[in-house]
């Protein structure tokens, strides 16, 4: 085989596309870390936990609380692999049902699915698994504030959640 210099190029090329390649899987490992195990769910703008309090009034379900005690199972989930969140008092699991004027959340029986999103100081947009453009959100408009299904916009900062560990 002679030697030219399209021939000297080839490895060069092939060299620099597999780092790139790994460089990019990378990357792509890290955005996409697996996520799983149980967790107190954190409500970003008003500080407040996502709790099961009262499981006869469904207007009431899901709200906010100050308390740590309610912890929620969360499958193994990535940024686009839909996960569901499970109580640990009752078994249940986080649903939505409309109510009035507008979709609550609940817990029941049923395996709704949710997308987790990270953004910024791992907080996350938990996206409905079925319609990207709801996620899960806080309406100060009741007392205390109801959880439902609010429309998602990219720059909203005020319906993320933390994940935190509950030890």
């Amino acid at each position: 085989m002679a030697i030219t210099p399209s021939s000297l190029a080839l490895p060069s090329i092939m060299f620099r596309l597999s780092i790139a390649f790994t460089v990019l899987a990378a990357a792509a490992c890290a955005s996409a870390q697996l996520l799983g195990g149980t967790f107190l769910l954190k409500h970003n703008s008003t500080n407040k936990y996502l709790t099961e309090e009262d499981i006869g009034n469904p207007m009431t379900m899901l709200i906010k609380s100050n308390t740590r005690n309610q912890k929620w199972k969360v499958d193994l989930a990535t940024p686009i692999v839909p996960t569901t969140f499970q109580s640990d008092v009752s078994s249940n699991y986080v649903a939505y049902t409309a109510i009035g004027d507008g979709e609550f959340v609940k817990t029941g029986v049923d395996r709704k699915k949710y997308t987790l999103v990270p953004k910024n100081s791992g907080f996350y947009v938990i996206r409905l698994g079925e319609d990207r453009n709801l996620c899960l959100g806080v309406s100060t408009l009741y007392n205390p504030p109801l959880c439902r299904q609010e429309e998602c916009e990219d720059g909203d900062i005020s319906q993320l959640w933390k994940l935190e560990n509950p030890n």
